[in-house]
């Protein structure tokens, strides 16, 4: 029979080893932000911005309500509304299961990401530098050509571009000449919308 005193040191001693796991494991987490602080399902529970999200989180976004998840040095995902999708992360990389709707993945240089869509079509971003790669189910509603994307705060830089990763549409990331950016406002109803 324990003590007291051996209990709590007990208690103690698993929380600090969960604790330990944790930060050895990498700790990454991703932050939540969603259109005007409107709810999106994350693992079945309602979840606005400021949530953190964990690898192997799914994301549902409702109609008129896209979000987006800052995955730190990693990149970020833009969700567009109708969207649902499971998103693992690791060091290193990022992996988006998309089962219906549109996104766009961005990484930073020497992280590999990835969108598979529920067709079974991979897209893939480029890890020797900062890319995107922009993937929609064949039932999504959006655009069916080319579209640029950027963000001023963490994103594509200025003048990236991406196509869009559709039935049969190849995707391209990476740094080009053209001219567009999304400012601060990252969670927009279209996440491609300048």
């Amino acid at each position: 029979m324990f003590s007291k005193f051996g209990q709590i040191m007990g208690l103690l001693i698993v929380a600090g080893s969960l604790q330990i796991s944790a930060f050895a494991g990498g700790g990454l987490m991703g932050k939540l932000r969603t259109r005007n602080n409107k709810p999106v399902l994350v693992n079945l529970n309602k979840a606005t911005s400021g949530t953190t999200i964990l690898s192997g989180s799914r994301i549902q976004c409702p109609e008129k309500i896209g979000a987006t998840v800052d995955l730190g040095p990693l990149g970020r995902l833009d969700i567009a509304p109708k969207a649902d999708l499971t998103l693992n992360f690791a060091p290193g990389e990022i992996k988006v299961q998309l089962n219906s709707g549109y996104v766009v993945l961005t990484t930073y240089k020497g992280i590999a990401g990835t969108v598979t869509t529920s067709e079974g079509t991979a897209f893939a971003t480029d890890p020797s530098k900062l890319s995107s790669v922009v993937a929609r189910t064949r039932d999504a509603e959006g655009p069916e050509t080319s579209v640029l994307v950027g963000a001023g705060a963490g994103g594509l830089g200025a003048g990236g571009t991406a196509g869009v990763a559709g039935a049969g549409a190849a995707a391209v990331g990476g740094a080009t000449a053209a001219t567009s950016g999304r400012g601060s406002d990252l969670s927009t109803d279209n996440p491609r919308k300048p």
